[in-house]
């Protein structure tokens, strides 16, 4: 089984970014910050949070743009939040 390796060739502010997180972190390559980045990456992807926006968020989207007397004011919004509501 072959390994698979990708070369990435960092110029600039980028490898200036990645030279100041491995100094911060304590990383001793820059393979380690780059697999502990993707590996947050992957973690950030949460099935529920996109199930969420594409069922309630936009079904709420679309409702307000069908019907755009159903928006509540800014002062209501405050309110509602506020009050844990």
């Amino acid at each position: 089984m072959t390994i698979p390796t990708v070369i990435l060739n960092l110029t600039g502010d980028d490898a200036e970014r990645l030279f100041r997180i491995m100094a911060f972190q304590g990383s001793e390559t820059p393979e380690t910050v780059v697999g502990e980045a993707l590996a947050a990456l992957e973690e950030q992807s949460d099935t529920d949070l996109d199930t969420w926006l594409r069922e309630v968020v936009a079904a709420r989207i679309d409702a307000f743009h069908t019907d755009p007397s159903r928006a509540m004011s800014l002062e209501e919004a405050r309110r509602r939040l506020l009050s844990g509501r």
